[in-house]
């Protein structure tokens, strides 16, 4: 008899000591059945298919328009990414994908999928291009995914800049941009659209497989590369819902530069995980008592 799926969450609140004993005393695979994101995401879209996973902010107002993905969308756009990623010949030994974006709306499901996929890098982009470049060429990226001029005039330029100072780009993925061959770069949108939503290839990540890089703020010299594995975001993701009791019908708002990797899938994975909304919004320009009004996250809001 097939077992019902399992999300990362707590299952017996912790109060006392003995409370924690048998917590101790409780086996991993038990306490956290997931084996890699992927496992996490497609648990929560069967348990949670309709209820509401994402929303993010297209502007400061959050009254105004924003994209919303409920759980079983976001993991079709989560597969979708990983697909294409690995049509691209990204794998968990291959170099890395790239990130050098604002927090559009496409970016949490493909950095998500890039992850599935392979190991994917978020970039500040607020950083100069020597800086952006000399990250590049230490992770040995093959891929690297910008926003078009129209969605970040700066960013597509600080982009354009690195591209060819990058020996091992293979290609640049333009979230919002078209495709131009003779300067390696392909249209996000419709490449992510043209790919299935069910996984194309085997899956073997495990707990141990590296799926993430993300960067020091450099404050004490050049930024520095730190590892994750899919058994660090899990397990991360697991303990804040400890320390925040989280629950199904918590909304939780999550205002961070995509360049904060590791920040910010602890603050947003553990929504999701737990069947919970998450709200990415912009950072620049936000009306946060708007966004307490709507969203009532008062408490659970963080920069």
């Amino acid at each position: 008899m097939a077992r019902a799926p399992r999300t990362t969450k707590f299952v017996k609140p912790v109060k006392t000591i003995a409370d924690i004993v048998a917590l101790e005393r409780s086996p991993y695979d038990e306490v956290i059945p997931s084996r890699n994101l992927h496992q996490v995401f497609e648990a929560t879209a069967l348990l949670h298919a309709d209820r509401p996973a994402l929303s993010v902010m297209k502007t400061g107002d959050p009254e105004e328009t924003a994209a919303h993905l409920s759980h079983s969308e976001l993991l079709a756009r989560i597969t979708q990414a990983a697909n294409l990623f690995r049509s691209l010949g990204v794998t968990a030994d291959s170099g890395a994908v790239a990130f050098l974006c604002p927090a559009l709306a496409e970016i949490p499901a493909a950095l998500l999928g890039a992850q599935v996929a392979g190991v994917a890098s978020t970039i500040n982009y607020l950083l100069t291009a020597d800086a952006v470049a000399d990250l590049l060429i230490a992770e040995n990226a093959e891929v690297l995914v910008i926003p078009s001029q129209a969605n970040d005039p700066e960013t597509w330029q600080k982009g354009k800049n690195v591209i060819e100072r990058v020996p091992s780009l293979r290609f640049v993925l333009v979230i919002g941009g078209e495709s131009d061959p003779s300067r390696k770069m392909i249209g996000f949108d419709a490449a992510l659209a043209a790919q299935d939503d069910v996984l194309e290839f085997q899956l073997t990540a495990d707990r141990d497989t590296v799926c993430a890089l993300f960067h020091t703020g450099g404050t004490t010299g050049r930024p520095k590369l730190v590892r994750l594995t899919h058994g660090n975001q899990i397990h991360a993701a697991w303990s804040f819902l400890r320390c925040t009791d989280l629950t199904s019908s918590t909304p939780r708002s999550t205002a961070s530069r995509c360049s904060m990797s590791a920040a910010r899938l602890r603050r947003g994975c553990p929504s999701w995980r737990q069947g919970a909304i998450s709200s990415f919004p912009r950072p620049t320009a936000l009306d946060i008592q708007k966004l307490f009004r709507i969203t009532g996250a008062l408490s659970n809001v963080t920069e």
